[in-house]
């Protein structure tokens, strides 16, 4: 039937349904949940870089997954945290979904890494912390070295760099260093743990005085510190004017001096002590002077020469003595041997004395400032005699005195020979720097008359230059050979301009040429000029005149009716310049490049009557370059005058009574 067909149709899929349904639930009756899974989806930790030595680092957060079932975890190294909760090394589980935090402490050591490793239902991740790279190394320090010697290589002891993990770089200022024993070196480099370094540095010349080496390891630093010895020693001062023993006139007179030491002087000062002549244990009075320094800058005093304007007490001896202090506040106080001694006097009074006293002064003057010698020799032309003057006392001793009338005039000193000769109305004479004995006799025809004469030594012959003087008429300019005992004429009276009634003149090394103190008593005073002629061609051009330079001129015809004279010439080369002695009273000064002229200070005698009392004569000069000043012989007053080329002072070193 249809619908019992239907019936048994339904009734089969209904059992049909049934089956499969019963298969679906695992069988009959039973728990329907999954199975459980403790198996996490694979975990990762970033590692960590640079961090601090012991530090706690914690990792970034991580979540749990791919679990359906809480899992376990165990840690090994560190702690754990578990969405947000305590940090624990103990065994637990966590869940899916939940957030994962590891922490450790890093390593104690620089450069090192730490594993702390975490598992996670069996899956393990490693959280690796490294600390930083250690590139400043353990300070070191180098022993400092003290009492060292001037301008003296000192290499400290070795030190060995530690504390580093990588090579750092090096660099030095002040000396150089050596790695492991190689070169000295001032380039940069670079140096590991565990090698050697050694730093050299070299002492100047100054006297405790601190030389660093500072050695640069990785941005640590390290001085080689090296002192030179103590200072002790006081600084070294002298007088340079006057010398040891003169005479002035004057109320006051400008001394100086020099004062030198290793480290900077803070002050010179003189003590002035005033007493008679004949009780010099009485005091009169005591001053004490603080010098004036050369210069000065930012506070900084340059004492390498120094001036005092001394009050001189009247009719009295003046000693000065002078006391310098370096900034070590080392004090020296000049001993009894080196102090100066100026008498205040009457100019017409004999100094130091009355024996041997100058008659005729007027023509020869030389310096003989030999190891055993310290004097000048003045020659008395007309009285046939040479004095010696010492010039540490002023005395005067008899020198030489044998040239049978021939009038000995000027002197020269070859001080390389040592041999004095000396020109005369007859034969050149070679004379015994000793003894003043005579020792030869030259003949100089046919010039037999001059006044001054120098020496020169040319391609290593030295001669003796000498010019005639010939009243109101040019002379000859010669030379005599001191190798063959040659004379050879340089220049004649043909020569213009001529050399017209010479008394003196020198050498200008610097433009290698003589220079004349021309045209002597002439009454026309267009002839007054100083004349050169070069030494190589001897060409003759006049560098000064009253036609050629400018400046004050020179004199003609005087009031009393006698013609004005120029006398002599001395070369100053260090200022460049020549000095001009006019007959009377007057020192002109000329510029060796353009010839133009100015006054030298005023050079007459201070505290006497009339102008005609105050008048010299200097009728011959040397130049002493080493202490720069000059020595002149006043004709007049017949006395020998020192005057200070820097300052432009003037004492007495001897001279003879008179009665001016």
């Amino acid at each position: 039937m249809a619908i019992a067909r239907l019936h048994q149709h339904f009734t089969r899929t209904l059992l049909t349904l049934s089956l499969t349904s019963l298969i679906a639930c695992g069988g009959g009756g039973g728990d329907n949940s999954p199975a459980p899974d403790t198996t996490p989806d694979a975990i990762t930790f970033s590692a960590l870089n640079n961090a601090e030595p012991n530090a706690v680092v914690a990792s970034s957060p991580i979540t749990i997954s791919g679990i359906n079932t809480a899992a376990p975890i165990v840690i090994v190294g560190g702690e754990y945290a578990i969405a947000g909760a305590a940090f624990t090394a103990a065994a637990g589980t966590i869940s899916n979904g939940q957030t994962l935090v590891v922490r450790t402490t890093a390593s104690d050591k620089t450069n090192t890494p730490k594993v702390t490793t975490i598992t996670v239902g069996g899956v393990s991740a490693t959280f690796t912390v490294t600390t930083l790279v250690d590139v400043t190394p353990a300070a070191f320090s180098f022993a400092p070295q003290t009492n060292a010697a001037l301008n003296t290589e000192y290499t400290s002891a070795a030190i060995t760099v530690s504390g580093i993990d990588v090579a750092v770089p090096v660099a030095i200022t002040g000396g150089t260093y050596s790695i492991n024993g190689g070169a000295f070196t001032q380039a940069a480099g670079t140096a590991s743990a565990g090698q050697t370094i050694s730093v050299k540095t070299t002492t100047g010349g100054a006297t405790d005085t601190t030389h660093n080496a500072v050695l640069t390891v990785g941005g640590v630093t390290g001085t080689f510190a090296v002192s030179t010895v103590k200072d002790t020693t006081p600084p070294v001062a002298e007088f340079k004017f006057p010398t040891p023993y003169t005479m002035s006139e004057a109320n006051s007179v400008k001394v100086r001096g020099t004062a030198t030491d290793d480290n900077a002087i803070t002050n010179v000062k003189v003590v002035v002590r005033s007493f008679k002549l004949d009780t010099p244990s009485t005091t009169l009075s005591t001053t004490e002077i603080n010098a004036i320094p050369k210069a000065e800058t930012n506070g900084v005093k340059d004492f390498s020469s120094w001036t005092v304007d001394v009050p001189l007490t009247a009719l009295a001896e003046n000693e000065i003595k002078v006391i310098a202090t370096d900034d070590r506040n080392n004090t020296i106080e000049l001993s009894n041997e080196k102090k100066v001694v100026i008498r205040q006097a009457n100019v017409s009074s004999a100094f130091p004395d009355e024996v041997n006293q100058f008659k005729s002064i007027f023509a020869g003057l030389v310096i003989d400032r030999d190891a055993e010698r310290n004097r000048l020799l003045v020659s008395e032309g007309r009285y046939d005699q040479i004095i010696a003057v010492d010039l540490a006392t002023g005395q005067r001793t008899v020198f030489a005195d044998s040239f049978e009338n021939n009038e000995p005039f000027a002197l020269a000193i070859d001080t390389i020979s040592k041999r004095l000769f000396a020109s005369s109305r007859g034969p050149l004479y070679e004379i015994n720097i000793v003894d003043g004995s005579i020792v030869n006799a030259f003949e100089t025809a046919p010039l037999n008359n001059y006044f001054d004469m120098v020496i020169e030594t040319v391609n290593g012959q030295t001669n003796l230059v000498f010019v005639e003087n010939v009243y109101l008429a040019p002379g000859k300019l010669a030379k005599f050979s001191l190798f063959n005992n040659e004379l050879v004429i340089i220049s004649d009276e043909t020569k213009i301009p001529g050399l017209e009634d010479v008394f003196g003149f020198d050498i200008d090394l610097h433009n290698n040429r003589y220079l004349f103190a021309s045209g002597g008593q002439a009454d026309d005073i267009d002839k007054h000029a100083v004349i050169a002629v070069d030494r190589a061609t001897g060409q003759h051009s006049v560098l000064s005149s009253n036609a050629v330079g400018t400046g004050p001129l020179f004199s003609g015809v005087l009031p009393e009716g006698y013609s004005a004279a120029l006398i002599d010439i001395e070369v100053d080369q260090k200022r460049s310049r020549a000095l001009v002695s006019e007959f009377p009273a007057k020192v002109f000064v000329v510029d060796l490049a353009t010839g133009n002229r100015s006054m030298f200070t005023d050079l007459s005698y201070k505290n006497v009557g009339s102008e005609s009392a105050k008048s010299f004569e200097l009728y011959n000069m040397k130049i002493d370059a080493d202490n720069d000043v000059l020595f002149g012989l006043d004709a007049r007053r017949e006395s020998v005058l020192l005057i200070d080329l820097e300052t432009e002072e003037r004492v007495i070193i001897s001279k003879s009574q008179n009665n001016f």
